[in-house]
């Protein structure tokens, strides 16, 4: 941001035009209160731009700005602060451009929301907030046709303390992030250059989503949802071509996503309590889903090769499965049902074949396969079983 509001009691007013006679610049500010602050300026450089600039605020100790300084073309920013207004900033920084538009709305008391688009071409921007000591950060940079909304939803934010940030630096970038009926949760998105999208969602308590997407060509795509408690995930994303799914609608859950490489499909479901999952991809053209639904379940999987597929699914309680893949056109699949069971499944080598089903109670299966084109089928049902399988 590279301007700042002056802390002063009465309102202040500052609208600048230094463009050239083809502009159409215009600003509107409207005020009602006390101790609020308001400051525009518009600085076209350039032989044309169409700015447009309007402020509302109502409450007291209010402040908003807008900066929208050499565009050729439009640059639109709007900042309403209605329902009692209390304690809200509001920025909005908008650099030499081509058609920009950044939009602020707060509702509440004690919100930030603050939008700051640089080098620009065909950036929007959006922080929608209802609610109370929220936050919003939007930063995009030297990227291109890049969107980023917070609170994307029709009713925005219902609780308190929550945080969203987002971060962009590419081309083609988007990220939409919703926080509704909670609080104190928090979401991250940052984007570093490809083409990028992001659709993120949190309702509950006490939430945390971190997601990272470097992209290196065609469209990478992360969806994450959270909607129980406590839970945290994060989503790493470095390649071209990914897809990235994470559902946490359980309570005090932990995933961990990571993909690299292009053509790669992973999906992580929770929907128990106190699981843990950990998924891991490296390489081209690989497909990884697991599913657990109990309470208490850990699971790890890891892919490292091309064409590898890795199904998993778990239910009960204290059930544990590692997967790991090493080579190219693996496939593996793991569903255990039932308490206590604990399954290790390791392939290294080419078109190796692994499945294991235990269901029950107290199973335990050890299963590795190295060299090439091994094929294993395991099913247990019942207790105390044991299995171990070890191909050369």
């Amino acid at each position: 941001m590279n301007f700042k509001l002056s802390a002063v009691s009465a309102a202040v007013v500052l609208a600048c035009s230094m463009s050239s006679a083809f502009a159409a610049d215009s600003s509107s500010i409207d005020q009602s209160g006390s101790n609020n602050t308001a400051s525009v300026l518009q600085e076209a450089n350039f032989t044309s731009s169409n700015n447009t600039s309007s402020i509302n605020q109502s409450g007291s100790a209010n402040n908003a700005g807008v900066q929208q300084v050499a565009n050729v073309g439009n640059a639109v920013s709007t900042i309403v602060e209605y329902s009692g207004a209390n304690d809200n900033l509001s920025q909005v920084y908008q650099a030499s451009s081509s058609s920009v538009a950044a939009s602020i709305t707060n509702a509440g008391s004690s919100n930030r929301g603050n939008v700051s688009q640089s080098r620009v071409s065909t950036s929007s921007g959006s922080v929608i907030q209802s609610g109370t000591s929220n936050t919003g950060f939007i930063n995009q940079s030297d990227g291109s046709n890049q969107f980023a909304s917070i609170n994307a939803s029709t009713y925005g934010v219902n609780g308190v303390n929550n945080y969203a940030n987002v971060t962009q630096t590419g081309t083609e970038q988007s990220v939409a992030i919703e926080q509704s009926y909670g609080s104190f949760n928090k979401l991250t998105a940052k984007q570093t250059g490809g083409n990028d999208r992001a659709t993120l969602a949190q309702a509950g308590n006490g939430n945390f989503l971190e997601t990272l997407q470097n992209g290196t060509g065609a469209l990478n795509v992360v969806n994450g949802s959270q909607t129980g408690d406590r839970n945290t995930g994060y989503v790493t994303q470095s390649g071209s071509d990914l897809s990235a799914s994470l559902s946490q609608p359980g309570s005090d859950n932990t995933a961990n996503l990571s993909q690299t490489g292009s053509s790669s499909t992973m999906s992580v479901g929770q929907r128990g309590n106190l699981n843990n999952g950990k998924a891991t991809q490296a390489g081209n053209n690989q497909y990884a889903n697991l599913d657990q639904t109990g309470s208490s379940n850990t699971a790890s999987l890891s892919q490292i090769g091309d064409r590898n597929y890795i199904y998993a699914s778990q239910g009960g309680i204290s059930n544990k499965g590692e997967l790991s893949q090493n080579g190219i056109s693996n496939v593996a699949s793991l569903t255990q049902s039932g308490s206590s069971n604990a399954a290790l499944m390791e392939q290294i080598g080419d078109f190796n074949t692994a499945s294991l089903l235990q269901s029950g109670n107290s199973n335990v299966a050890n299963i590795s396969q190295k060299g090439n084109s091994f094929a294993s089928y395991n099913t247990q049902s019942g207790s105390s079983n044991t299995i171990t399988v070890t191909q050369r």
